[in-house]
C-alpha cells in the first residue's frame, strides 16, 4: 500500500518539478541557519521550487530552514549525522545519498550512487561508531551497504527481506549486530562481522507493515525497541514482544522515527499526512506537534545529537540532565525481561478514560493521544 502511494505521487511529482527544480538556485539551502543539537530533520517529497529534501525544525517545533539539491527528486527518507554532525541523507527514487555540511551555508559535499551495487530505492542510514555508514535499500537487490567515512564502498550484506527490502537499519552497541525491518512484520538481524542471518528480533508483530525503528538502552535489544508499525508506534520488550503503543487519532501511516538527546522522549511522523509529534516514552503523552507539512510526505526523520548505542558521545553537554550516552553504556543484562501486558489509555478531546495502569494526564497535554 505505501510503495503504490509513494510511487504514483512521485512519478507525478517529478515530472512537475523537473523545470522548477533546476531553475531552483544551485539549491543547496534556504533561509540557512546554525544548526543545534535537538534540531529536526524532517526529509520530504519535492514542493513548488524546492527539490526533496529536509526541513529542519527545532526541538520545540519551530521551523528553521530546508536544505537539498536541485536535482534530487522523488522522497528524501531517513538521514543521519557523521562524528563532525555534517548532515547525510538518503534519496529514494534516486538511489544516493548526499552529504551536507553542518558548517553555514550547508552546502552539498557529496553525492554517493548507492546503485552502483546492484540496490534500488535508498532508505535509511545508520553509522558506526568508527564513522563507518550501513545504508538500508528497499528494492533492487535488497543488500545492506557499508561505507567508510570517505564513502568507498566497504562491504554488502545479503540480508534476508520480507516483502520489501532492507527498508530501515539500526546498529547495536556491538556494533556488529544490525536490526532492520522489511516493511512486514518481523523485527530482523544480521551479524555484519560474519555475514550471517540471525534469529528475528521479533514476529508476527500487529500491523500492516513496520517501517523505522530505535533501540532503546543499552543498545542490544535487551532494552527493547520502538518501531513505527504503520497503524500505531509500537514499543517492545527485551522478548520482542509489543508492551506500548503510541497513537494520534487521523494519522495511520507512522513512517519515521528516531530517539530525541533528552533520552526520555522520540520522534516520528506520519508519511502521508506529513505530521510530526514528540512522544515521552513512558507516558506516551505529546510533547510536541503536530508539525504540520501540509502537501508533502515525511519519509524520514533524524535529530542531531540522536540517542545513539553506537556513537561516540559529544563533548557538549545534553539538553536534560540525563546522559544518553551513559544511558546506553548501561551493564547489559544477561537476560531478557519477559513480556509483559500492554497498557491502554485512551483520550478523546475533554473526556477521558484510564486504567489503574496509565499515566495521569493532565489539561495541559499538548495533543489528545491513544496508546492502544
Amino acid at each position: 500500500m505505501r510503495a503504490r502511494r509513494r510511487r504514483g505521487s512521485s512519478r507525478l511529482l517529478r515530472s512537475m518539478v523537473a523545470v522548477s527544480a533546476i531553475a531552483a538556485l544551485p539549491v543547496a539551502v534556504a533561509g540557512a541557519s546554525v544548526w543545534n543539537k535537538g534540531d529536526v530533520f524532517a526529509g520530504i517529497t519535492p514542493e513548488g521550487t524546492n527539490p526533496a529534501g529536509y526541513r529542519i525544525f527545532d526541538n520545540a517545533g519551530n521551523p528553521k530552514e530546508f536544505v537539498g539539491k536541485a536535482t534530487s527528486t522523488g522522497n528524501a527518507t531517513g538521514c543521519g549525522f557523521d562524528q563532525a554532525d555534517n548532515l547525510y541523507g538518503t534519496f529514494f527514487s534516486n538511489t544516493n545519498v548526499i552529504k551536507f555540511a553542518n558548517a553555514h551555508p550547508h552546502p552539498d559535499l557529496q553525492t554517493i550512487d548507492v546503485a552502483a551495487t546492484g540496490g534500488a530505492d535508498s532508505e535509511s542510514i545508520v553509522f558506526d561508531a568508527a564513522g563507518n555508514f550501513y545504508v538500508g535499500i528497499a528494492d533492487g537487490d535488497r543488500d545492506v551497504v557499508k561505507y567508510d567515512p570517505a564513502g568507498n564502498l566497504v562491504d554488502e550484506f545479503d540480508v534476508e527481506t520480507g516483502p520489501r527490502g532492507s527498508d530501515f537499519v539500526e546498529l547495536s552497541a556491538d556494533q556488529k549486530t544490525l536490526f532492520y525491518t522489511s516493511e512486514g512484520a518481523d523485527v530482523r538481524r544480521y551479524d555484519v562481522s560474519t555475514h550471517t542471518q540471525l534469529t528475528p528480533f521479533a514476529t508476527g508483530l500487529p500491523g500492516a507493515a513496520h517501517y523505522g525503528l530505535r533501540l532503546l538502552p543499552p543498545g542490544d535489544g535487551s532494552g527493547g525497541m520502538l518501531v513505527a508499525g504503520q497503524e500505531e508506534i509500537q514499543r517492545l520488550n527485551g522478548s520482542g514482544a509489543v508492551a506500548q503503543t503510541y497513537d494520534v487519532p487521523g494519522n495511520d501511516l507512522w513512517f519515521a522515527l528516531n530517539l530525541d538527546p533528552d533520552g526520555t522522549s522520540f520522534w516520528s511522523a506520519d508519511l502521508n499526512t506529513g505530521n510530526i509529534f514528540r512522544f515521552n516514552i513512558n507516558t506516551g503523552a505529546v510533547e510536541v506537534g503536530p508539525i504540520a507539512n501540509a502537501g508533502v510526505q515525511v519519509g524520514g526523520l533524524c535529530v542531531l545529537g540522536e540517542l545513539s548505542p553506537t556513537l561516540t558521545p559529544k563533548t557538549s553537554a545534553p539538553r536534560s540532565r540525563r546522559s544518553p550516552v551513559s544511558a546506553f553504556r548501561a551493564t547489559t543484562p544477561t537476560t531478557r525481561s519477559p513480556a509483559r501486558p500492554m497498557t491502554t489509555c485512551c483520550v478523546a478531546g475533554a473526556a477521558m478514560t484510564r486504567s489503574p495502569d496509565c499515566p495521569a494526564t493532565t489539561a495541559s497535554t499538548a495533543r489528545p493521544v491513544t496508546m492502544r
